[in-house]
């Protein structure tokens, strides 16, 4: 199961999930995943919280100093979002201008939150290979 799947009913974790699995391994990610959202359970207190107690979860992961600073402010521009789109799921075009979220997450969002497999714009293999096994091939 890839993380997408596991957190498609939490968008914003979803995308968090999606920052840390940028040019790291899922294992590294796995190991850390779980404390994270313990301990920044909702985009408020991720952005509440400073870059070094982030940092200090997600190091395994690489690039911690980068990552943290990128996540308190995505958590942030989530948090905002929401606010404009309290009874929905943000528009594609809202998440894509958030810090950090990139063609990887922006396909994730679209694929797992608003389950639209019409574009495939990332060429991650992972998404290739669950959109061939379980969803309609793309075009």
């Amino acid at each position: 199961m890839l993380l997408q799947e596991k957190f498609k009913d939490d968008p914003w974790k979803m995308l968090v999930s999606c920052v840390l699995l940028n040019l790291t391994s899922r294992r590294h990610v796995d190991k850390v995943i779980d404390q994270l959202f313990e301990k920044f359970p909702t985009a408020n207190r991720m952005e509440a919280a400073t870059p070094e107690a982030i940092g200090e979860i997600i190091r395994p992961c690489g690039l911690w100093r980068t990552r943290s600073v990128t996540l308190q402010k995505m958590s942030g521009h989530w948090s905002r979002m929401k606010l404009a789109f309290p009874f929905q799921d943000p528009p594609e075009r809202e998440v894509a201008r958030m810090p950090g979220v990139g063609p990887y997450a922006l396909d994730s969002y679209r694929f797992f939150v608003l389950a639209d497999t019409s574009r495939f714009e990332s060429g991650d293999k992972e998404l290739a290979n669950w959109l061939l096994a379980d969803h309609e091939a793309l075009d």
